[in-house]
């Protein structure tokens, strides 16, 4: 697995990339899938779909930081695509909608500027993912601080491999 950190005007992201052993079509298929998605990590306390229209999702998630922060929550609209050549996209951002938010006001608003997964058949049963995250946890903490949290999320594509191709 390769993690790149990406800092340039208005990016600032990280990416991973890594062969998974199993079909581009199963991995698009779990990594779409908001019931899955708890699973992925144990800072993923709840998600919830609050609307749907065909390959659009609005999901609501709620984040569980593991080292001292307070929670933070999430409204993302999930796209999906298929292209002729039988890759697939997953591209996720945040939404500002008030009503679809808990009425919890310990929850820091986080921000998923953009999130991405990309999605290539490599072989007999096998894919390639690249996964692209530009995260905001917002409060009060330092740039590096946010780096390293994007940093994490990308190095979690490891565990999704492992969770997705089981």
């Amino acid at each position: 697995m390769k993690v790149y950190k990406l800092h340039k005007e208005n990016l600032d992201c990280a990416k991973s990339e890594m062969e998974f052993d199993c079909s581009a079509e199963v991995a698009f298929n779990k990594l779409s899938d908001p019931s899955l998605r708890e699973r992925w990590t144990s800072n993923v306390r709840q998600v919830q779909v609050k609307q749907e229209i065909e390959n659009m999702k609005m999901l609501y998630i709620l984040l569980k930081h593991t080292w001292g922060m307070s929670n933070r929550e999430m409204l993302i609209a999930q796209k999906t695509q298929r292209s002729e050549e039988g890759t697939y996209y997953i591209i996720e951002k945040s939404l500002k909608d008030e009503e679809f938010y808990q009425n919890d006001t310990k929850n820091v608003k986080a921000e998923m500027n953009l999130s991405g997964f990309e999605i290539k058949p490599s072989g007999e049963g096998k894919c390639k993912v690249v996964y692209l995250v530009d995260y905001n946890p917002r409060g009060k903490m330092p740039g590096f601080c946010k780096r390293k949290t994007q940093s994490n999320i990308a190095k979690q594509l490891l565990t999704l491999s492992k969770t997705i191709c089981s």
